[in-house]
């Protein structure tokens, strides 16, 4: 039931999909990613909400993270470091053109601090608004903010899906184990041709 279902799309900015970003996806990861959202995304918008989500980090040192630090809190956490990623006004925390393209007036931009899309944000409170109950995943970094969204809106009590083959990654190794955990955390695992059926 398509009805009370939402496309949320995470951080497809150009820090991450320019090969001149601070941390640039992997080439492979990029041009499937881009095919696929270009198939995806006009085929989804006539029937379910589509929520595009932007980083904008102001990095601190002091948040860095440690060896000791749990999986709980590094989700919960956001960008920190000496390499600024996404910073508020730079070239890289906007949309790069071929994404830009894909955002339409109709569809929602939320702009998070944190890694995960629901952390002091408004999105929890406008998905219930809309009666939204399924919520769809895609976009990046697979092991980062896709899997800190995921475990929120799993914690909210939404069902899950994430959509395997739209997820960005800089490292294929890592990229695998988040996705394994993803389905762990309670998530379904789905292809984007199966979307759309």
């Amino acid at each position: 039931n398509m009805a009370a279902a939402a496309l949320i799309l995470v951080d497809l900015q150009t820090e991450f999909l320019s090969p001149k970003g601070n941390f640039p996806i992997a080439e492979q990861s990029r041009t499937s990613l881009q095919s696929r959202l270009e198939e995806l995304v006009p085929k989804w918008r006539p029937r379910a909400p589509i929520i595009w989500v932007r980083s904008e980090y102001t990095p601190t040192e002091e948040l860095r993270t440690s060896a000791t630090t749990s999986e709980d809190e590094y989700l919960s956490g956001t960008h920190s470091g000496p390499v600024a990623c996404c910073s508020a006004g730079s070239p890289g925390a906007q949309f790069p053109a071929e994404i830009e393209e894909l955002v339409h007036p109709v569809d929602e931009v939320i702009v998070k601090h944190w890694y995960s899309a629901f952390k002091s944000t408004n999105l929890d409170y406008d998905l219930k608004q809309a009666g939204v109950s399924q919520i769809y995943i895609a976009g990046l970094l697979s092991h980062i903010c896709v899997k800190a969204t995921v475990r929120d809106a799993l914690r909210r009590g939404y069902q899950v899906a994430v959509i395997k083959d739209c997820l960005g990654w800089r490292n294929e190794e890592v990229h695998a184990q988040a996705v394994a955990r993803i389905a762990e955390m309670g998530a379904v695992l789905i292809e984007s041709a199966g979307v759309m059926q």
